[in-house]
């Protein structure tokens, strides 16, 4: 067993809600290798995924007495005092307030890591106030980052321009705010990509309706899935192809009537969320990621990973990193969906473009490498 750190022992994960996304996927596979590495985790949550705290990877789950985020405060102080973990990593901003809040309340036995997996300031403006709060409650929350977040003894956010909104929002210096990038590229979703299709099976994988374009993400305001379709559209007039957005989400029934009403309804299906989108993103021609603001977009690394090539809008951020400046797939203003569709159609008409600026982006994928994200953690809780 390799051994990073001899002063980190246990790890305590703290994500009230802990469904099926991506921060949660994150902590599990953080979770998975630092066991690899000697190092204990759990994961503190009321939440209860259907996904992740199962199987073989699965992390020892602490159930905290609570229904909501704020009423976690006092049974996670309690377990803190109790247990006194080496370390608590908490992830997005009202869970990183409890947690900082919780370890003072029990005497700080621990210290704790913060970390934002979104850009802070674009998701205050998208939602009028931090997590679609109200415009009082947004600011209020911004104002507990200001005063608590300095208490945390490491802070994160998981992409270059993220950490410098962060620093630059709530008002820190930018040394302050370090990079610890996602655990998104290991083995087991290259075996995800090569399994049998299972539920990811679909009618337009027949190839008849021409090329086909893909995207994954919650449907909601922020993934912009409205101008994708757009852009959709104008590509649909000029070379066959079809498009396949996987995820669930609140935008869905607005999502459908914009299909019917551009008249592309017949070369645009909703599949809902799937187990393993992966053994389907694998076969397509395209992936594109049309998003308002990001942290890190794991669907986007993952699509690479898979073998597929990316246009991207260049929002803020992690698309800009994850594909070198645009040298490993087109970038495109946020919002544009001529822009957008200008970027498909190069892709599609272009394959072999498409493909050498793929090769350029895999080779940067050994930054979010499962087993290098889990010790430059490890390194950070170390000071180094």
């Amino acid at each position: 067993m390799e051994v990073v750190t001899k002063s980190v022992r246990r790890v305590l994960f703290f994500h009230p809600y802990f469904r099926d996304g991506g921060v949660e996927r994150g902590m599990v596979i953080l979770s998975r290798e630092f066991r690899a590495l000697g190092v204990q985790a759990e994961v503190a949550t009321f939440g209860n995924s259907e996904h992740f705290t199962s199987g073989p990877d699965a992390p020892k789950i602490v159930r905290l007495s609570a229904a909501r985020a704020l009423t976690s405060l006092i049974p996670l102080a309690l377990h803190l005092r109790r247990t006194r973990p080496d370390w608590v990593i908490s992830a997005q901003n009202f869970a990183n307030i409890i947690a900082v809040m919780a370890n003072l309340l029990a005497g700080r036995p621990s210290k704790v890591i913060v970390t934002e997996r979104n850009a802070v300031s674009r998701e205050r403006g998208t939602y009028a106030g931090l997590l679609g709060a109200g415009r009082l409650k947004g600011r209020v929350l911004l104002l507990l980052m200001r005063l608590i977040y300095p208490w945390a003894d490491r802070i994160a956010a998981n992409a270059g321009d993220g950490a410098r909104d962060l620093a630059e929002t709530i008002g820190l210096s930018p040394s302050q705010v370090r990079v610890l990038y996602n655990p998104t590229f290991d083995p087991g979703l290259l075996e995800a990509g090569e399994a049998e299709m299972g539920n990811a099976s679909h009618p337009f994988l027949n190839g008849a309706g021409g090329a086909l374009v893909i995207a994954v993400g919650r449907l909601a305001p922020q993934k912009d899935f409205g101008t994708l379709i757009r852009a959709f559209a104008l590509v649909r007039a000029h070379i066959p192809c079809r498009l396949l957005i996987l995820g669930e989400g609140p935008d869905r029934t607005a999502l459908e009537a914009l299909t019917r009403s551009l008249g592309v309804e017949a070369d645009i299906a909703f599949p809902g969320f799937l187990e393993n989108p992966h053994a389907l993103v694998r076969r397509a021609d395209l992936f594109v990621l049309s998003s308002l603001f990001e942290g890190l977009p794991n669907a986007l690394i993952e699509a690479v990973a898979l073998g597929v090539p990316c246009v991207s809008t260049d929002c803020l951020s992690g698309p800009r990193e994850i594909l070198l400046d645009g040298r490993g797939g087109i970038l495109v203003p946020v919002g544009d969906p001529q822009r957008l569709a200008a970027g498909i159609l190069e892709s599609l008409q272009n394959p072999d473009q498409a493909r050498a600026l793929l090769s350029v982006a895999r080779s940067g994928l050994y930054r979010f490498d499962s087993r290098t994200a889990a010790k430059a953690y490890l390194l950070c809780m170390e000071g180094q």
